[in-house]
């Protein structure tokens, strides 16, 4: 191929994927393969359907793209290549296991999702420049600001702007599986945006908005500085339309964090062993509140309902350690471990990811997140970040289980 389309590939192609993948990144609309693993015991189950995401149709259109044109090689530390090995080993040996799983289909999807993203993840680090231009971050602001403007609208006339073939909007029928909160004595349909969930919408402009105020924080120039201003505005007019507290949370410990970063004294005593310390501890005192919020507030369901799916992960995890009940098996799986009809029938997967993937993946998965841990160079900023989503990652499990959530992820990590 010749040196002139290497360039026009580079120049223009893949800055066109990548940042049409950004505004893309929130839709949800995608295409049902198959619904004959989504029944248990009648109901349909969501999680269970294997979906081919719009996006990633277009995460493989960008490796595509790339592997054509790509002409330079990027090496390994030589010294990373043996934990690379093992790595590879325990990867091989959990995809092997999700052949056995209940649902066989419903865990190999979820591994070709997960494949994807780790695509996802690549092409942004392969392509790394380009998230340095101006033109990543009006790509950033104008898909939150798409976002808000479908909010906005689906919450005062509580109906999409679009039909779902165009953004994936929600249809807001049938009424009662629609999330739904009591404003000034009126129940309404919370704000979906084109995500699958009020707290997914949350938790995108969320990021989007820390990102934005990221890039403000460090050049200081009137446009980012206005950029972020809207984006932290709109940011907050969205968690009223959602009600979404762990995204509150999460957005006030990144504006803290961004502030702090500033601080020379701050950067220093931040270190790897503290970050560990601090995003472990919160792992296994999350769960823990809420348990005793739940006994406290027995007439909350939003918070018993957590506390007895945290109690049915650390059930499943007992009961397989090694190789856990296989990835997305959770809600199949659920009806086992449960401790009362009421979650039963809530069929949701745990809303804390550290438990999930216990649960899931067992040991294998947790040695082989530490791998990974040791061969990434940027540690201490991956663990500020990591914090700075805990509450996401702690109180809900999109950022898991869903193709926008893990996505989410990647852009939050990169």
């Amino acid at each position: 191929m010749s040196a002139i389309a290497k360039t026009t590939s580079k120049q223009f192609v893949m800055p066109i994927l990548l940042w049409s993948l950004l505004i893309f990144l929130p839709s949800n609309l995608f295409l049902t393969l198959t619904e004959e693993t989504a029944f248990l015991g009648g109901l349909r189950v969501d999680y269970l359907i294997p979906k081919l995401y719009l996006s990633q149709v277009m995460i493989w259109l960008g490796i595509a793209v790339s592997l054509a044109f790509k002409n330079e090689k990027n090496s390994l530390d030589s010294t990373k290549k043996p934990v690379l090995i093992w790595l590879l080993i325990i990867l091989s040996a959990i995809i092997t296991r999700q052949f056995f799983t209940v649902q066989p289909v419903s865990s190999l999807w979820f591994v070709f999702q997960v494949l994807t993203n780790l695509a996802f993840a690549w092409l942004m680090i392969l392509h790394h420049q380009l998230l340095k231009k101006e033109a990543f971050y009006w790509a950033i602001f104008a898909n939150l600001v798409l976002q808000v403007v479908l909010a906005v609208f689906q919450f005062t006339q509580q109906k999409p702007l679009l039909p779902y073939c165009i953004l994936g909007e929600p249809p807001f029928e049938p009424y009662f599986r629609m999330s739904r909160h009591i404003f000034s004595g009126r129940e309404k349909i919370l704000a979906y945006g084109s995500t699958p969930h009020p707290n997914i919408l949350a938790g995108v402009c969320t990021i989007f908005s820390l990102v934005l105020l990221a890039k403000a924080v460090k050049e200081e120039t009137w446009q980012a500085s206005l950029r972020s201003a809207l984006a932290l505005t709109s940011t907050m007019a969205v968690f009223y339309m959602t009600q979404s507290f762990s995204a509150v949370i999460s957005l006030l410990l990144g504006i803290s964090a961004l502030a702090l970063s500033r601080s020379k004294k701050v950067r220093e005593v931040f270190t790897v062993k503290l970050g560990w310390f601090a995003l472990l501890g919160l792992a296994v005192l999350v769960p823990i509140f809420i348990a005793k919020q739940a006994q406290d507030l027995p007439q909350e369901p939003s918070l018993t309902r957590r506390s007895q799916l945290n109690q049915a992960a650390w059930r499943m995890f007992q009961n397989n350690p090694i190789w856990g009940v296989g990835l997305n098996q959770f809600t199949l799986k659920l009806e086992e471990y449960g401790s009362t009809s009421d979650v039963s029938r809530f069929v949701q997967p745990v809303h804390h990811v550290g438990l999930l993937l216990l649960a899931e993946t067992g040991l294998l998965g947790i040695i082989a997140l530490a791998l990974t841990f040791t061969i990434i160079s940027k540690k201490k900023q991956l663990l500020l970040s990591l914090l700075v989503i805990s509450p996401l990652l702690f109180l809900d499990h999109y950022l898991y289980t869903l193709q926008i959530g893990q996505m989410l992820l990647v852009l939050s990590l990169i």
